[in-house]
């Protein structure tokens, strides 16, 4: 999966203090490449302004007939969104879901994306990024998630509360099947507290996840993480 992550423009900044940016929201775009098929992806930019973004206001992919989008809920399913095309000038013609309009995507989402068109697309995703520390709060149990900030993501580089050892992280791995990320914690001193896959993750190692990567965090209970 090809991506270009580009800062258009900084925004929304406010400062008490010549040195102190107490806010900052970046607009920018990423690309990606959606293939025929089935796609998996994570959703991390907002509106500008700080609200959802509508998928076709999101995504410059030109979808084609019968592309659907099936995004999960807070219930533990999916929303399933259909386009429809029936020719040039057709009022019908767009995303439908229980009614016409397509998808209103948060930032921290997940969705499919099913491809029905023959070749891979080669795709912009736009909107706002929100730098302003972000909060995303987990269930005990399994949480399907995205981050709220179009960055990879080391879980080193981010603030937890709340979890305890054997809590794990499960990354979508580009060839199919689950990265596996676990939590150790032995002790206030303890070398060996935080995040291990292969070898323990530092604020130095190299991101476990890329910015549009879905993942599921498992925790023992409510755990909170802060970007």
């Amino acid at each position: 999966m090809k991506k270009l992550v580009t800062a258009c423009a900084a925004c929304l900044i406010v400062s008490v203090a010549a040195a102190e940016i107490v806010s900052q929201n970046v607009v920018g775009y990423h690309t990606i490449t959606i293939s025929q098929g089935w796609n998996f992806l994570g959703m991390n930019w907002q509106a500008v302004g700080g609200s959802s973004v509508a998928f076709d206001k999101l995504c410059s992919i030109v979808p084609v007939h019968e592309d659907t989008i099936y995004v999960a809920n807070e219930a533990g399913g999916w929303d399933t969104y259909a386009y429809y095309y029936d020719g040039e000038g057709n009022p019908d013609n767009g995303w439908w879901g229980v009614d016409q309009g397509a998808p209103l995507l948060n930032p921290g989402s997940v969705f499919w994306y099913k491809r029905v068109g023959t070749t891979a697309a080669n795709v912009s995703f736009a909107g706002q990024a929100n730098m302003s520390a972000p909060v995303q709060n987990f269930s005990a149990g399994w949480n399907l998630v995205s981050m709220k900030v179009p960055k990879p993501f080391n879980p080193a580089l981010v603030t937890w509360t709340g979890l305890t050892t054997d809590d794990a992280i499960y990354v979508a791995a580009a060839g199919g099947g689950w990265d596996t990320y676990t939590y150790y914690y032995g002790g206030v001193s303890d070398p060996d507290n935080g995040w291990w896959g292969t070898d323990q993750i530092t604020a130095g190692s190299d991101p476990i996840a890329d910015l549009d990567s879905v993942m599921w965090i498992k925790t023992a209970s409510a755990a909170t993480l802060v970007q």
